[in-house]
């Protein structure tokens, strides 16, 4: 699951509480939003598990953000790898 589907996931959850996730999960899943909104998004998503008063929803919310930060660290990791492939076929084909 990406970063998307799991903010769309921590969304959906909140929509009956709190009607601007409904407007923010269109937005998401058409793709109008660029990642640095996507950041703000996520911050506010925080702000919000923080400030839930039923426990068992707050522990459902920070059981995602904990699967978001995960997401995060593997594309993390997985744009290293690519750019440091990137720089090996870059080096074999200067040599060639």
């Amino acid at each position: 699951m990406t970063r998307k589907e799991y903010l769309i996931k921590i969304l959906s959850f909140l929509e009956k509480d709190w009607p601007v996730a409904t407007g923010l999960k269109i937005l998401i899943q058409e793709d109008v939003l660029d990642t640095e909104t996507l950041d703000t998004i996520q911050k506010i998503l925080d702000d919000a598990i923080e400030k839930t008063k039923n426990e068992k929803e707050k522990s459902k919310l920070q059981a995602l953000k904990n699967q978001l930060v995960f997401i995060q660290e593997q594309e993390a990791k997985d744009r290293q790898i690519e750019e440091a492939d990137l720089l090996d076929l870059e080096a074999k084909i200067a040599n060639a």
